[in-house]
């Protein structure tokens, strides 16, 4: 049933609703209170909210995770809100959005009952309980892009993490929250981002900060000093090798807390180990170039590099010289090598203790 346009209260609490339409409240020019509770709702499009006279909102008990910054530009007589038992994702952006609805006067109703579902460290506690530990300064910074030479990417840091981190202590921690993008702020805080809505972001007037510094400016924005994608990335090191003696393969980790297979191309077991022993030691029976592979798993994510190792027989040398000399005649002496590679050689000459010839 349609309401008539004068309705001022609208009340489609319990009844299931998975979705609204962008136009479904655009002829109630006079709504004052909507009663959205008890529903399973989990995206609120941004016309919905085009009203400025609604007062009361009550979204409770719904699968609601976060809110659009936008979508209360114009409840301008916005009194009341609820946005209680909802499996909120609490980032920045929507603390920042509730501490200024609070801040205009705006009534939060059951805050204790706005609990945190995401990230994981802060689960089960109140929203505005968990600034300190996800919301430091409003952080931002450009990437580039590396499909686009000469363009940079926006990003907009969610939240930051306290702490003096390195790059790949942050890149972890970013890793782990299932984050796209990271970066150190100015005092070495780990930052994290989605930018999953970049179509929000192009259409927002804070879109030209990474070609305008005044731009990042006046959006309030501090910049990022480094900023990254997250991922899984890793190198291997394999040094020459000899017959029978331990090489020492080695891989490093964008991830520091990963674990490690190694096949290393001669038929014998594979060898598992985890973080932080990256480095791996293993004997050849036999000469000659084997094919290393090292899978680096992290998560859900596994990478797989491989590498060529030589390894050769073990340096034997004879250095043959004549056994008596002639005055004024050139000397010839040989050393020779049994199975060593890669060798080089120095030589000098000596006569009563002192050097004559070196090459």
């Amino acid at each position: 049933m349609r309401a008539p346009p004068s309705s001022v209260v609208q009340d489609l609490s319990r009844n299931r609703i998975q979705s609204l339409h962008d136009s479904l409240f655009d002829h109630l020019t006079s709504l004052k209170e909507l009663y959205l509770q008890n529903n399973r709702l989990t995206v609120l499009p941004r016309r919905v909210f085009g009203y400025r006279s609604l007062a009361v909102l009550d979204l409770s008990n719904n699968q609601i995770t976060t809110i659009d910054e936008r979508i209360c530009d114009h409840l301008f007589n916005l009194t009341a809100i609820d946005l209680s038992f909802n499996p909120l994702v609490c980032d920045c952006s929507l603390y920042r959005l509730v501490s200024w609805l609070q801040e205009r006067g705006v009534s939060v109703r059951r805050p204790n009952s706005m609990l945190c579902d995401q990230p994981p460290r802060v689960k089960n506690q109140p929203l505005l309980n968990v600034s300190l530990l996800t919301c430091g300064l409003n952080y931002a910074g450009c990437l580039q892009d590396e499909q686009h030479t000469g363009s940079s990417e926006l990003v907009i840091f969610s939240y930051s993490t306290p702490g003096n981190f390195s790059r790949e202590e942050c890149n972890t921690l970013c890793f782990h929250e299932d984050k796209r993008y990271g970066g150190l702020g100015a005092h070495r805080e780990c930052l994290c981002s989605t930018n999953s809505e970049p179509n929000l972001l192009s259409e927002s007037q804070c879109s030209a900060a990474c070609t305008d510094a005044q731009v990042m400016k006046k959006c309030g924005w501090t910049v990022a000093p480094d900023v990254f994608q997250v991922g899984l990335n890793a190198s291997l090191f394999l040094p020459r090798a000899c017959v029978h003696s331990e090489a020492v393969l080695s891989v490093s980790s964008s991830v520091l807390s990963a674990s490690y297979s190694w096949l290393f191309g001669d038929l014998s077991p594979r060898v598992i180990t985890s973080t932080p022993n990256s480095t791996v030691g293993h004997k050849y029976a036999l000469p000659g170039r084997y094919t290393v592979e090292a899978g680096i798993t992290a998560g859900k994510t596994k990478v797989t590099q491989k590498g060529l190792v030589d390894v050769a027989l073990p340096p034997r040398l004879e250095l043959r010289c004549p056994g008596t000399l002639v005055a004024n005649h050139s000397l010839t002496t040989t050393l020779v090598n049994w199975g060593g590679v890669g060798v080089s050689a120095d030589w000098r000459i000596v006569k009563d203790d002192e050097e004559v010839a070196r090459g």
